[in-house]
């Protein structure tokens, strides 16, 4: 039985139908519009960002890969090496170890757990562009990663703290602080960033009762669910720490100009009274040494001494006036004494009250103990003078990185919770990179404003962990 072939498309009589006809009609239409189409569009159409990274090699994507990787090993080193170099100067330099600096020391160790745990963990999520470390792995990163930025952020409210009330109140403040009260403070500061991050890192998804990352994020849920909670943690956490500091630090700018103004005048007053003294022994001096006769031989009745004779246990003593002539008493045997003996004596008598009274001998001046105990007093405010200028300088540099590097991620955080997916990735990503930026600029500003820690760095980078012997000008002193 032959079978009919109408359905098949070689049959001249299907061609010849109504709705082969149409088909062929709509095929035709449908590539003529999409020729035009193509052609209106290659003629005005420029690739996007995106489609060309979309469009680049294995080995383009391998390159951009290995830059992350590179630029974000050389921070994770220069931070962790920077804030180590800091801890080692404060064991090789002894005249590093006080209390102001302390706090410092407590900076590095929250900076340098930044460079050695959260920069190379930013660094591969980065690179990647996707977490495939496990939830647990990033739980334990963002924990530390909060925990030390804002242990930071603490650090340097402290150290601001400590500033004003050293320049404000520095009868009061200074011998009450202590190292164990330090160390206290500073324990504090680790405490209360403990308290304030990790456990709601960890415990939140819990309390919403489900988990809204996305897979392959590494995120703080309350910061991308809840937008006023994400305005309050950068309120409490930048905001208000970097006003109270500003606030802080004008005071002590003032203040310390204020210092320094009355300090000169001070100095000043110090030196119209030592010359007007040292002007008014000279002519002491002078007098006594006019008054003194020429000749002793032939003034011997105008020379008189003044004899204080002590008697028995519970008696007043006796004081007599008399010229350079033997005296009698009942009590004390006989003294005969020359008259060049006298005379002798009373020139010892008044060379000695010369040298304790008077600053000038021979025209010089002499170094007596009051001039010593007035300079060392000068060095000792000077000294005062060059460590609160040290402590301001220091206090200045930090807070101006501070701000640099923390306000754009900030900025762009409260921004986010309102306006979610309008800020470009690679924006977010650089801002949040400076907040890293930051523990790694804390040993430059050190330097930079301390001539100690210059040249304890140079000491690290030389391989001299001696300690250096104290010499005539310098010497090991220890300063709260």
């Amino acid at each position: 039985m032959q079978s009919s072939s109408l359905g098949s498309a070689d049959d001249p009589r299907f061609r010849q139908t109504h709705l082969f006809q149409m088909l062929v009609k709509v095929i035709n239409t449908s590539a003529e519009n999409a020729t035009k189409t193509a052609l209106a569009t290659s003629s005005t159409y420029t690739p996007s960002f995106v489609d060309t990274y979309s469009a680049t090699s294995l080995l383009g994507e391998e390159g951009r890969m290995i830059l992350i990787v590179v630029v974000g090993a050389i921070f994770a080193f220069l931070t962790s090496v920077g804030n180590l170099m800091v801890m080692v100067s404060f064991k090789i330099d002894k005249q590093l170890q006080t209390i102001s600096n302390y706090f410092l020391f407590s900076l590095a160790v929250a900076d340098i757990a930044i460079g050695f745990i959260s920069i190379p963990m930013f660094t591969y999520y980065t690179a990647v562009q996707s977490w495939d470390l496990g939830y647990t792995m990033c739980q334990f990163w963002l924990c530390i990663d909060y925990l030390m930025c804002n242990a930071s952020v603490m650090n340097l409210l402290l150290i601001s703290f400590d500033r004003y009330f050293s320049v404000t109140r520095p009868l009061s403040y200074r011998p009450r602080r202590t190292t164990k009260k330090a160390l206290t403070m500073i324990a504090c500061t680790y405490i209360i960033s403990l308290i304030l991050w990790p456990p709601w890192i960890v415990s939140w998804p819990y309390i919403e009762g489900k988990f809204t990352a996305e897979p392959g994020t590494c995120v703080v849920q309350f910061l991308q669910t809840n937008p006023y909670v994400t305005v309050g943690t950068a309120v409490a956490a930048f905001y208000l720490p970097v006003t109270i500091m500003c606030i802080l630090y004008t005071r002590v700018y003032w203040e310390t100009q204020k210092r320094q103004k009355e300090f000169g005048k001070l100095q000043a007053t110090q030196e119209d009274e030592e010359q007007t003294d040292a002007g008014q022994s000279m002519r002491n001096g002078s007098a006594r040494f006019r008054s003194r006769p020429s000749d002793s031989k032939n003034n011997n009745s105008d020379t008189y001494t003044v004899l204080i004779e002590l008697n028995d246990e519970g008696s007043r003593p006796s004081v007599r006036l008399s010229s350079c002539e033997p005296y009698l008493d009942d009590t004390i045997s006989t003294r005969n004494r020359s008259k060049s003996d006298c005379n002798s004596e009373m020139d010892e008598r008044r060379q000695s009250l010369l040298n304790k009274q008077s600053p000038f001998k021979n025209g010089r001046i002499l170094k007596n103990f009051s001039s010593q105990e007035r300079k060392s007093e000068k060095e000792q405010r000077k000294n005062e003078r060059k460590q609160e200028s040290k402590a301001a300088k220091t206090l200045s540099a930090i807070l101006c990185a501070f701000i640099a590097t923390w306000t754009p991620y900030n900025l762009i955080v409260c921004w986010e919770a309102f306006f979610p997916n309008t800020v470009p990735n690679v924006l977010w990503t650089f801002s949040y990179s400076l907040c890293y930026i930051n523990s790694t600029i804390n040993p430059l500003c050190y330097a930079l404003c301390n001539a100690r820690f210059r040249h304890t760095y140079m000491r690290i980078l030389r391989c001299k962990f001696k300690a250096e012997r104290p010499t005539m000008n310098q010497g090991y002193i220890r300063r709260n």
